[in-house]
């Protein structure tokens, strides 16, 4: 039988990441395996570097990083409990 030692896991937040998250730190549980959970950013609109300088757009790009990384460290909190899991932002 075939061992996994890392799970890639993508998060949008939604419904159906929530049930494939559960399922996955089960699968982790099993294999004690590391779970690396991962939310993308989406990318600014460009029309944004056009209304503003580059400070406001980075000051809101940096705010937007930070509550995603408030949000994503609570996701599933509980589920992941005993399981090693490594957040990340992008």
């Amino acid at each position: 039988m075939r061992s996994l030692s890392e799970i890639l896991l993508p998060t949008d937040f939604s419904p159906r990441s929530v049930e494939v998250a559960r399922y996955a730190a089960g699968v982790a549980c099993h294999f004690h395996a590391r779970i690396a959970l991962l939310h993308v950013l989406p990318l600014p609109n460009p029309a944004w570097t056009a209304m503003w300088d580059g400070s406001v757009v980075y000051d809101v790009l940096t705010r937007q990083k930070q509550d995603t990384c408030n949000r994503l460290n609570l996701f599933l909190a509980d589920e992941f409990g005993g399981l090693e899991v490594h957040r990340a932002v992008a």
